[in-house]
């Protein structure tokens, strides 16, 4: 039996693998289009796996994963740019949280509820938040 640890053969292997993770991104669900491919399988939260790696997805999943309270997948695709590095991915509610804080001494105002609306709206869409 030969035991011997091939070096080149594991640095092929891990520059396969990293290769493999910087085409992977991360998205919201509501930026999904159709024919992308899941890079990641999306699990429920009770575990179990609703969509395997390497699913074609639609615009019709990406409704019925809304709905399975999935805000985020990861698909198959360029690495992330340095300005999405610099976001934390958050859910809705998170964001509400967040911008209901910070508003908070200033929702008595009825320009400020419109803009807290505008932002609100706006950072759902985008799905982050800037890093603090």
């Amino acid at each position: 039996m030969n035991l011997n640890y091939d070096v080149a053969r594991d640095n092929r292997f891990q520059s396969i693998l990293s290769g493999a993770q910087a085409r992977m991104k991360r998205i919201p669900v509501e930026q999904i289009e159709n024919n992308m491919v899941l890079a990641k399988e999306v699990c429920g939260k009770s575990g179990n796996v609703l969509l395997s790696k390497g699913a074609v997805l639609n615009v019709f999943m990406a409704r019925r994963l809304k709905n399975w309270d999935i805000h985020f997948v990861h698909v198959e695709g360029e690495e992330e740019t340095e300005q999405q590095a610099d976001t934390v991915q958050i859910s809705p509610d998170e964001i509400r949280a967040q911008l209901e804080k910070k508003f908070s001494s200033v929702m008595n105002q009825s320009i400020m509820k419109q803009i807290f609306a505008a932002v609100l709206q706006f950072r759902v869409q985008k799905g982050s938040y800037p890093a603090p």
